[in-house]
């Protein structure tokens, strides 16, 4: 009973889904033609897609994309949707957030950095310049421009508003519930699947189950991370050594040091 229960709140959650919700966009932007619509529609004078990865095919698993492709010349790209709040931090805080660097990205020959770029997809108007697209550059007089010159570029949609521009009609589609009220063929097949096909929505209820069980397992793992970096937190100022230096004596596995640090200087 309480497992028709769950799947009819899923179902009933599914069908009051946005495109841009996180989860649904995840699934939708599974098929390479959505990417590619979106690639050039955004990138419209970039390279070919040569790539489409999963988070989970990188060094690191806690990059917030939504979906991630790469294009020619060593472009890469990474979509997310976040809320304004998040969005309106600056550039810097994004950039050290998301750990732009090279254990972060699949691993190829690093004879010269790549290009790196980043969609945040937000609901609301952060410049409030009446514009779907802002491309954050190069531009001397911008407060992001140090990061910008380490090949990192920041691309903000807003889909508060839309026009009948190429760029306004695909923010009009992620804004949409009804798949009858988008314009592109292959995202309004795509929504119409998993909100209307029995095995595609059948699809869409295992990978919500499949996400919160990984939630859990997430916060059991954070929770286990965070004590751990008390004890070493406490170690280090009991025996006034470096935090390295107490992992050392604690004996604690090489391979989770450097998450453990982070995990103490975002704690302290």
């Amino acid at each position: 009973m309480e497992t028709e229960i769950t799947k009819e709140m899923y179902e009933t959650a599914i069908q009051q889904s946005y495109l841009m919700d996180n989860l649904f966009m995840k699934i939708v932007f599974r098929d390479y033609r959505c990417i590619q619509l979106f690639k050039d529609i955004v990138f419209p004078n970039e390279g070919d897609i040569i790539s489409v990865y999963s988070k989970y095919e990188f060094q690191r698993d806690n990059l917030p994309f939504d979906f991630i492709f790469e294009l020619e010349g060593r472009h890469f790209v990474g979509v997310c949707v976040h809320t304004q709040e998040y969005a309106a931090k600056t550039r810097n805080e994004v950039y050290e957030e998301r750990e732009f660097n090279k254990a972060s990205w699949p691993n190829h020959e690093w004879s010269r950095l790549p290009i790196i770029s980043t969609v945040i997809i937000t609901n609301e108007d952060m410049f409030d310049e009446g514009k779907t697209i802002y491309y954050i550059d190069h531009d001397e007089n911008n407060e992001y421009d140090h990061i910008a010159q380490k090949g990192l570029d920041l691309i903000f949609m807003n889909t508060a508003y839309q026009d009948e521009s190429p760029i306004g009609k695909l923010a009009h589609d992620l804004a949409c519930v009804n798949p009858d009220d988008m314009y592109y063929e292959v995202l309004k097949e795509r929504v119409r699947f998993y909100k209307e096909d029995r095995g595609g929505i059948e699809a869409m209820c295992e990978s919500i189950s499949q996400f919160e069980k990984k939630a859990k397992q997430d916060g059991f793992n954070e929770g286990r991370q965070k004590g751990k970096a008390e004890m070493i937190n406490n170690y280090a100022v009991k025996h006034n050594i470096s935090y390295q230096e107490a992992m050392e004596e604690l004996g604690l596995p090489e391979e989770e040091r450097p998450k453990l640090i982070r995990v103490i200087i975002c704690t302290n």
